[in-house]
């Protein structure tokens, strides 16, 4: 009874968010940025605009593959193993995970997000100090942050990132989840139709796999206005210390990473859900 509560507590949860991400259409500042920066885009040659995208694309899947067999994953993949089995120690693997209460569930997730902010706070102090090695680092090292906290969730939720439709998924969502607001809501509707399409079969996946969409390149935009607004704010005195800029630093990262780890811990949370319902 009290798993069922849990239950019905969550699929409400959902609904709100879902109702809030669908309706938000952005300001009228918004709509014209987006016009503009689109038009920019859409006037480079068919060649460039391919290559844009298909490079990116490439940069993130190597990132991906080179951090997914990195000792640092392999430790954070442990880690969570042994949170859930402080809860049942009759499990094994990320699929017997799945035998716990949603609730349970829940709190590992919220730890592993609660860490991800962590580490964003302190990249973003990095940011903020003005350093050109920091700052260099930037773009790469939130990709980095970002993809993981989406890889991190999915083991949450009893999904083993080594077949090749959780890869793929785990690289949706997280583009879904970086996307500005006002595209949110149509990547979330074509992540829910993906998955129905997969009708039970989650080993190959069979949707398409280009990740990248020129709606994403906003996200590369951002983080070159959050290093020029870090420099703007930086001390004139040389040795002072760059509290403004800091605080500018820790801010962007830590909205950043609060919008991802949000939108992803909300799909696992969704395909949990459906299972349980399938069940």
């Amino acid at each position: 009874m009290k798993h069922t509560h849990s239950i019905l507590d969550a699929q409400n949860e959902l609904v709100n968010w879902e109702q809030k991400l669908l309706s938000y259409e952005g300001n009228d500042f918004e709509k014209t940025y987006e016009r503009w920066l689109h038009g920019a885009f859409d006037s480079l040659p068919e060649q460039w605009k391919d290559h844009v995208t298909s490079s990116i694309d490439q940069w993130i899947f190597h990132i991906y593959a080179i951090f997914h067999e990195s000792s640092f994953q392999q430790d954070a993949k442990e880690r969570i193993l042994s949170s859930a089995r402080a809860f049942d120690d009759q499990i094994q693997t990320f699929e017997d995970i799945k035998q716990l209460s949603l609730p349970k569930l829940k709190y590992i997730a919220e730890q592993e997000t609660s860490r991800h902010g962590l580490y964003s706070i302190i990249q973003g102090g990095l940011i903020g100090t003005g350093r050109s090695i920091f700052s260099t680092m930037s773009i790469p090292a939130t990709l980095i942050t970002n993809i993981r906290v989406v890889q991190l969730l999915s083991y949450v939720y009893g999904n083993d990132l080594s077949s090749p439709y959780e890869l793929m998924t785990s690289l949706k969502v997280f583009h879904a989840a970086t996307l500005p607001k006002r595209y949110q809501g149509q990547a979330w509707e074509k992540l829910k139709d993906e998955l129905h399409l997969q009708n039970g079969t989650r080993y190959f996946y069979n949707g398409d796999e280009k990740v990248i969409t020129k709606e994403w390149l906003e996200l590369g935009i951002q983080e070159l206005v959050k290093i020029l607004a870090v420099q703007l704010f930086q001390p004139k005195k040389e040795g002072k210390v760059p509290f403004l800029s800091m605080v500018l630093g820790i801010s962007f990262q830590y909205k950043m990473s609060k919008k991802i780890s949000e939108f992803a811990h909300k799909y696992y949370l969704y395909r949990y859900l459906l299972e349980q319902e399938n069940k």
